[in-house]
């Protein structure tokens, strides 16, 4: 897992407690040979093919292999494996295959092909991936929070939130969203929500959004079953009297910066201790602005008087550094 091409290879079929080797890259052609723990159990069966994937989809590479039996190796640990056989897979199999077979959940499916069975030679099987239930993703995904306007005497009209997802019967997708003018009110605010996503592949539909706001947020919420689903995309509409839409960075709980009518303008959710420097394109100090204790509140800084590219860097001990780039016009 270090972005390097690694290779696996069985063990000498004659030696059934061989196990499979890793050949691992540096990078720049070369490799070095690492034994797999855990893969040595009768390895003889599972030597006509090796193949990678993340079977169970929890970020580590995983092993499966077929001839006599089919079997895959779970990597439970950096590089240490446990096996898993599949007692009811054809006979003389020749090679296996890692894919996703189904349109809507990303699984890694299993695909036997070239095995002689008792009923007649030469047919295919598929193992489809149900996973652990346990390992369903169970988890929410949060966005970082959307300014749609700029301008603090203005606000956009909320219209309408979109989606593209994939839903299996067995799990669900509810999606939830807030609004505010400032980071103290938006983050106070409880989410509206849930609104399920319709059963299906490629399900593309929307709700209807409420109400007058600078900033917008929202969360999907993934539950049950060992399936997946799957969010594509998402999307939302509004009107605005101005211009100006960004996504904040997501280090902003409570610090908001950004440059208006030729002043840095400082948003504070809660108090903090700040330092506030600005920055020439050749990383200079321009300018110390501020270093001190600060209110929770909406501040107003004068930014240096020639014309010119500047960076704002803020630090705070309570949300990070935060940057911020600006063009200054006489």
């Amino acid at each position: 897992m270090d972005g390097n091409l690694d290779l696996v290879a069985a063990g000498y079929v004659t030696s059934p407690d061989s196990g499979y080797y890793a050949f691992l890259g540096n990078g720049a052609g070369g490799f070095t040979l690492q034994s797999l723990p855990g893969t040595a159990t009768n390895t003889f069966y599972y030597t006509d093919g090796a193949i990678t994937a993340d079977i169970d989809l929890d970020g580590g590479p995983d092993i499966a292999g077929a001839m006599v039996k089919v079997a895959w190796f779970r990597q439970s640990s950096p590089m240490s494996f446990n096996i898993w056989v599949f007692d009811q897979g054809p006979y003389d199999i020749h090679w296996v295959y890692l894919t996703p077979m189904c349109k809507c959940a990303p699984r890694i499916d299993m695909i036997c092909s070239g095995g002689d069975s008792p009923s007649g030679p030469g047919y295919h099987m598929v193992f489809e991936n149900r996973m652990y239930d346990s390992l369903a993703k169970i988890g929410q995904l949060t966005s970082s929070i959307i300014r749609v306007e700029v301008d603090t005497m203005k606000a956009c009209s909320l219209l309408y939130f979109g989606y593209k997802a994939c839903v299996p019967n067995d799990t669900s997708i509810g999606f939830y969203w807030r609004s505010g003018y400032y980071l103290a009110d938006i983050n106070s605010r409880p989410w509206n929500g849930p609104y399920p996503a319709e059963l299906g592949i490629n399900v593309v539909d929307s709700f209807a959004l409420s109400g007058y706001a600078h900033l917008f947020q929202y969360k999907a919420e993934f539950k049950n079953g060992p399936d997946i689903g799957v969010l594509y995309e998402v999307w939302f509409t509004y009107t605005c009297p101005g211009v100006g839409v960004e996504e904040l960075p997501t280090n902003t709980s409570n610090l908001l910066l950004h440059f208006k009518d030729g002043k840095i303008v400082l948003s504070m959710a809660q108090e903090d201790n700040i330092e506030l420097v600005i920055y020439d394109v050749a990383g200079r100090v321009e300018k110390k602005v501020y270093n001190g204790y600060l209110a929770s509140g909406e501040y107003k800084f004068e930014v240096p008087q020639k014309s010119g590219i500047y960076f704002a860097k803020i630090s705070s001990s309570k949300s990070g550094t935060q940057k911020l780039k600006f063009i200054k016009i006489r």
